[in-house]
C-alpha cells in the first residue's frame, strides 16, 4: 500500500498506524494495526483502506458515532 506514502502516524501508545498513499493515482487512508517480528513493526490484516470520499464520510458520522458510545459507557 505504501507506494507513495505521504503521511503516517501511529496512535499514542497504539499499534495502530493511521497512513495516507498514493495508490493507483489516488490517494487512499489506511488505518491498519500493526505487529512486531524480531525489532519491525510489519502490518496486520485487521484494518481498513478507503478512499479519501469514505474517508470523509466516516468522518461526518464521528460526532453521531461519539454521542452512541457516551450512552454505552
Amino acid at each position: 500500500m505504501d507506494e507513495d506514502l505521504v503521511f503516517s502516524e501511529y496512535l499514542q501508545d497504539s499499534d495502530i498506524r493511521v497512513s495516507i498513499s498514493m495508490f493507483k493515482g489516488k490517494y487512499r487512508v489506511d488505518i491498519r494495526k500493526f505487529w512486531e517480528d524480531h525489532g519491525e513493526m510489519k502490518p496486520s490484516p485487521k484494518g481498513i483502506n478507503m478512499t479519501i470520499d469514505e474517508f470523509d464520510l466516516l468522518t461526518e458520522m464521528i460526532p453521531s458515532l461519539q454521542e452512541k458510545i457516551s450512552t454505552l459507557k
